[in-house]
């Protein structure tokens, strides 16, 4: 993969081998920073304001100091001159991170921020659905929390990263995280959704789930189809087994079908559907 040449710290380009970050960053000390993951087409970022409003409303949370520049169109110039100088002009992953200022241990000695803007280019620049289905299974080593962090894209990613050598190790496409009560929270980087009878149900934000950007979109999508959606409920395991369809949604790769949980074997129909209304909604005006 074409590694970037350059990567934007606080508004200033610099080159990607360049160090930028010390030992005192409290991202790398104490997972002290947030971080989107935006997709990009012809160096336009997709969702953009939604990703900028749920960083703002998750720095909050945190406690940081929001500058008064850090709005919409100001990161979406930074993210179209990083496109352009790293010559990404189809699809591209942008990651923005946001990180406290060095200073004290666990108490921050300021709340100020920086922030940091990489990009990577994609295979495509559109939504493909997967062309074999995922495999998946639970992960029940480690169970998510249920609190105020529990939405936020952060650093501290732990949880995942357990998830992730699991499924690594069975050898599986993805790992479906269990929230404190035992039930379905979402997978290593996506939320899940289930279909039963041309009705869809996903796990709501109190279940511990991340307050994803593609569930948002995606659940708009089925609303506007006239189907029926329960986006605040709670899921079993027992839930995927009797489920028509299940699918897993994340900004960068859109819709990811799943063939097969256990023993049970799904169909991809609906999947196929959304994607297709997916890249309609998102890529209109290309």
């Amino acid at each position: 993969m074409q590694i970037s040449k350059y990567i934007c710290l606080n508004g200033d380009f610099l080159k990607s081998d360049q160090p930028v970050i010390n030992s005192n960053n409290r991202a790398f000390k104490y997972g002290d920073a947030l971080f989107e993951t935006i997709h990009a087409n012809g160096t336009e970022p997709q969702f953009l304001e939604l990703h900028v409003n749920r960083l703002i409303k998750s720095m909050k949370v945190l406690k940081m100091n929001i500058p008064e520049t850090f709005k919409f169109e100001y990161c979406r110039r930074l993210i179209i001159n990083i496109l352009n100088k790293n010559r990404q002009l189809q699809g591209a992953r942008i990651r923005l991170t946001i990180f406290r200022n060095p200073g004290g241990l666990y108490a921050p000695s300021t709340n100020e921020i920086s922030f940091l803007i990489e990009s990577s280019p994609l295979e495509y620049d559109k939504y493909m659905l997967n062309i074999k289905g995922y495999a998946v299974e639970i992960y029940q080593d480690i169970l998510k929390p249920i609190n105020v962090l529990s939405n936020l894209k952060s650093t501290n990613s732990l949880v995942f990263i357990m998830a992730g050598i699991y499924k690594n190790e069975k050898n599986l496409d993805d790992s479906i995280i269990l929230n404190e009560k035992q039930r379905i929270a979402e997978c290593t980087g996506s939320n899940i959704f289930i279909v039963k009878d041309l009705k869809f149900f996903t796990p709501g934000l109190n279940e511990g789930c991340l307050d994803g950007i593609m569930r948002y979109k995606v659940i708009q999508i089925i609303k506007s189809l006239g189907y029926f959606i329960n986006d605040n409920c709670s899921l079993t395991i027992q839930d995927l087994l009797t489920a028509d369809e299940l699918f897993l949604t994340n900004v960068i790769t859109g819709i990811r079908w799943v063939v097969a949980f256990r023993q049970k074997r799904y169909y991809n129909k609906i999947s196929k559907l959304l994607i297709q209304k997916l890249n309609e909604v998102t890529f209109s005006n290309y």
